[in-house]
């Protein structure tokens, strides 16, 4: 384990339960952010009751009372049990990175289960970021964006959607996934970064943000979005499938940033 000002880095391998090991770090733990990258074989260790270091972490579990960022770099499903140990009442941000091509609806549904037990016991997290995650299809990635209720900032970049039958491949739209009435109702900040123009449906853009502007309006529990940051993958040509309105299809060039100010009922698409 390094320690760093404002910072902790959990090593893979043989430092994990070295540093689970250590009685001190139920407690010691003050910097802002964690990531824990490459975890293995040695999360399963949560599942062996014998082992005195383990059944001391499921019993009082892992505080971090001052975490504010948690990334987690690299996971497989295993890691999932991570969360019936922690203890992060100050967590603001959740990033998951490239969860190792583990797409399928069973790793998400057991991600969604232990994250709203962990939520229902800290509630301060109000940020999801989603890096390289790969997808069976947008219900999935609706499904686990489901049990996130709280979240106001959401980042999805590089996602993949991976399955391979004609349903399947007929489901691959972000827009959809973002769509459902009960999905992210606090939700005011959403990034979507280095997108391909098969996951993006833009005749879907303006009636999801209308809608959720005009739900707000009406006083039900739906915040409008404020401000939207899309972007595109090298290669990508947004332009020829993007809006009807000449201008915004003058500025959403490829690999341009589209910046969108929401704030007015008149909003447009700015470079950055």
């Amino acid at each position: 384990m390094v320690r760093r000002k404002n910072f902790v880095h959990l090593f893979t391998s043989n430092a994990i339960p070295q540093a689970l090991e250590a009685a001190s770090i139920q407690h010691a733990i003050d910097g802002f952010e964690a990531h824990i990258s490459n975890l293995k074989s040695q999360i399963q260790a949560l599942e062996d009751q014998d082992d005195p270091t383990v059944e001391h972490l499921t019993r009082v579990g892992l505080h971090l009372p001052q975490l504010r960022t948690l990334c987690m770099h690299r996971v497989p499903s295993t890691a999932i049990k991570f969360f019936e140990v922690l203890h992060t009442p100050s967590l603001e941000k959740l990033e998951i990175y490239n969860p190792r091509g583990f797409s399928t609806a069973k790793f998400y549904e057991q991600l969604k289960t232990s994250v709203k037990v962990w939520l229902q016991r800290d509630h301060a997290l109000h940020h999801l970021c989603l890096r390289y995650a790969s997808f069976h299809s947008d219900e999935i990635l609706q499904s686990l964006l489901a049990g996130f209720p709280s979240l106001t900032h959401l980042t999805i970049d590089s996602p993949r959607f991976t399955g391979i039958s004609e349903k399947a491949r007929g489901r691959r739209d972000v827009f959809t996934a973002l769509n459902g009435n009960e999905t992210l109702p606090k939700l005011e900040y959403l990034e979507l970064l280095n997108m391909s123009c098969d996951n993006i449906s833009f005749g879907k853009l303006s009636p999801y943000l209308m809608t959720r502007r005009l739900r707000e309006e009406l006083g039900e529990d739906c915040a409008a979005i404020k401000y939207l940051t899309l972007t595109f993958e090298e290669g990508q040509d947004p332009v020829s499938q993007s809006y009807q309105h000449q201008k915004e299809i003058e500025e959403l060039r490829n690999g341009t940033v589209a910046r969108v100010d929401f704030s007015r009922r008149q909003w447009k698409i700015r470079s950055p």
